[in-house]
């Protein structure tokens, strides 16, 4: 009975629902404490998980795809981490997040067109200044910088000819 719950947990856990999966880790350290895997199983859902507490809701599911965008980014999967980021935000178009870690991922895959587009979005959700936004316009400055032919020392023709 306990193998097959806890199972069951880690399934739960790994399919994004926190709060059934921890509702059955419980379960099994209920019936017999000695599972310390039931314990463990708790532990990870609960340590530095923004998702935690989270059941299966419109919340949860773009809270999730925008994580799992994350992990592909920083994996540097681009293609898993588009697709996750545009589910993010084909459920919740007004995502601050996913627009900000989308527009990191097109500056990593050279589309600064791409980045500028969210940067656009992030400039209209956020009335006010917000982190997203802050991120975005700095990803996207340390990334013409980098990109610029210019370099400290040498000396280069600006757009009217002239040495500068």
């Amino acid at each position: 009975k306990g193998q097959k719950e806890l199972q069951r947990a880690m399934a739960m856990l790994h399919s994004f629902w926190f709060s059934a999966g921890e509702k059955t880790f419980r379960y099994v350290l209920d019936d017999d404490p000695a599972w310390g895997i039931a314990t463990f199983g708790i532990a990870a859902l609960l340590m530095n998980n923004p998702l935690a507490g989270q059941g299966a809701s419109p919340k949860a599911a773009e809270t999730a795809a925008a994580a799992l965008g994350f992990t592909h980014r920083k994996l540097r999967q681009m293609d898993k981490a588009f697709e996750h980021y545009r589910r993010a935000l084909a459920i919740k178009p007004e995502h601050r997040g996913a627009h900000e870690y989308i527009g990191e991922a097109y500056l990593m895959v050279d589309d600064l067109a791409g980045a500028e587009r969210q940067l656009s979005a992030l400039r209209a959700l956020c009335l006010v200044p917000c982190e997203e936004l802050k991120d975005v316009e700095q990803a996207i400055a340390e990334y013409k910088a980098a990109k610029s032919p210019r370099r400290p020392g040498l000396a280069t023709n600006d757009r009217c000819g002239r040495i500068v």
